[in-house]
């Protein structure tokens, strides 16, 4: 399977709800996620996404300053995923995802594609690796 190009998500419906870094920094590190692209999931929880954890890992997001890798460990909740955030295993904050963005959609998705999958001992699935996978979504979350 061909890995997506990386897309712009709009800003709307993207709350940051605690900042452990200076808000400027933050504001790029932003930028950076809304143009990310998911390549691997590593989940715990269960399938349902009402009140169930999920882990998603390891998002590596090119951009014109360099390169981070994001992560997020993110809970569904009735008005949107809260995800704990790191970059390049720095804590930078915690922020909400409405479910009427894009990118909640393509997490959730990309989560329900890897709970189908065949799971690895670290629960972990490579989507850009599994060309027996058909997945429509614009992006692939690692």
């Amino acid at each position: 399977m061909a890995v997506p190009e990386a897309v712009e998500y709009s800003p709307e419906g993207i709350e940051i709800v605690r900042a452990t870094t200076s808000s400027r920094r933050l504001l790029g590190l932003l930028d950076s996620l809304r143009m990310s692209q998911i390549t691997r999931v590593r989940w715990k929880g269960r399938s349902s996404r009402s009140g169930a954890t999920y882990f998603v890992r390891s998002v590596e997001v090119e951009t014109e300053t360099g390169k981070y890798n994001h992560s997020l460990s993110c809970i569904a909740m009735d008005d949107g995923l809260y995800c704990d955030w790191e970059v390049n295993g720095e804590h930078v904050g915690v922020i909400k995802i409405d479910y009427t963005n894009d990118l909640a959609d393509d997490i959730l998705d990309a989560i329900d594609v890897a709970l189908r999958m065949e799971r690895t001992e670290e629960n972990e699935v490579r989507l850009d690796s599994r060309p027996d996978v058909v997945w429509e979504p614009t992006v692939v979350w690692r």
